[in-house]
């Protein structure tokens, strides 16, 4: 099967400098023992902390999965020690920082004989698109995606709420991390899109089905990181599709 890739960022219409970083790699322009990685991870911690933590993540993972015979290690294990590895370097790297402690979401997919594996810490997003409909994969780890799974706020209110950027798990923040893993059989037709809050957060997931559903994979991106401009690009956006063929 195929796999066309492209991903973009942009620092957003408030922010001053971005804390998103991500990585793709592909088997056809990478010499790398699978087909395809995704990488998005959003920082946090302010000047020369968020960006370093983000890029810490980002670079870990690219060093790690470029290096390793993926097709000998179980896929869950080698995702859980690689964000412990990064874990360990951002929470070092905080402790020597002028700033003081730094931290990063991260969200991860890797492509492998027909199955995608995802790894994740934080509030960036996984989300499937399939015959034309859109499921969000992987679970906000954030205060107020908690209150939504409790019943005590709607979807809609958690949107416009005062902390809803509130998070619960990342990378740098404690000493040991523990990172959500799920695995599915990739469809020819899919679309997989990781993203950072700078989109869903100002993105409803009804206008990302819209744009994800036609076009080419560069004009998906830029709609994406547009539409979330126009809606006031409250935050950096940064945003990795992959479609299959």
């Amino acid at each position: 099967m195929r796999i066309n890739i492209k991903s973009g960022t942009s620092v957003g219409k408030v922010r001053d400098h971005n804390e998103d970083d991500y990585i793709t790699l592909t088997a056809h322009e990478n010499e790398i023992p699978f087909d395809a990685l995704l990488v998005v991870a959003d920082g946090m911690g302010g000047h020369a902390a968020g960006d370093v933590a983000s890029r810490i993540a980002a670079e870990t993972f690219e060093e790690v999965f470029s290096s390793t015979d993926v097709g000998h290690r179980q896929i869950k294990d080698l995702l859980n020690d690689t964000f412990s590895m990064a874990n360990e370097k951002i929470v070092k790297r905080g402790k020597t920082n002028s700033e003081g402690s730094m931290g990063t979401t991260c969200t991860v997919a890797i492509f492998i004989g027909g199955e995608c594996h995802i790894g994740h810490v934080g509030d960036s997003r996984a989300y499937l698109m399939r015959d034309g409909d859109l499921k969000q994969l992987t679970d906000d780890h954030s205060w107020v995606a908690q209150l939504v799974k409790d019943g005590h706020i709607t979807l809609e209110q958690a949107r416009v709420h005062p902390n809803r950027n509130v998070i619960t798990k990342a990378l740098g923040i404690d000493d040991d991390v523990e990172s959500d893993f799920l695995k599915l059989e990739i469809h020819s037709g899919d679309r997989l899109l990781i993203c950072s809050d700078g989109l869903h957060g100002l993105v409803e997931d009804s206008i990302i089905c819209d744009i994800l559903r036609e076009g080419s994979i560069e004009e998906m991106v830029d709609r994406l990181i547009g539409e979330a401009n126009d809606n006031g690009g409250h935050d950096n956006i940064t945003v990795a599709i992959a479609m299959f063929e």
